[in-house]
């Protein structure tokens, strides 16, 4: 049987939780969609998580720091 995944969005990913379970979502074959602050490449550690996310087929969404957004499940 094809059994669908569901897609996740997580907020935060560069976070020490977040990154985690980003990791776990994509070990199980969800589509993974991270929520960054745009600003979040610049620092080396959180550009290195960012870019192993990546790899392992993550979407990354940038926002910038300023705005305001409204999720709508």
């Amino acid at each position: 049987m094809d059994e669908k995944k569901s897609k996740v969005l997580i907020i935060g990913a560069t976070g020490n939780l977040g990154y985690h379970l980003a990791q776990f979502s994509l070990k199980f074959s969800h589509p993974t969609f991270v929520l960054v602050r745009d600003s979040a490449p610049n620092d080396p550690v959180k550009a290195q998580k960012l870019q192993s996310l990546s790899n392992c087929g993550a979407t990354i969404i940038k926002v910038s720091s300023s705005s305001c957004f409204v999720l709508l499940v």
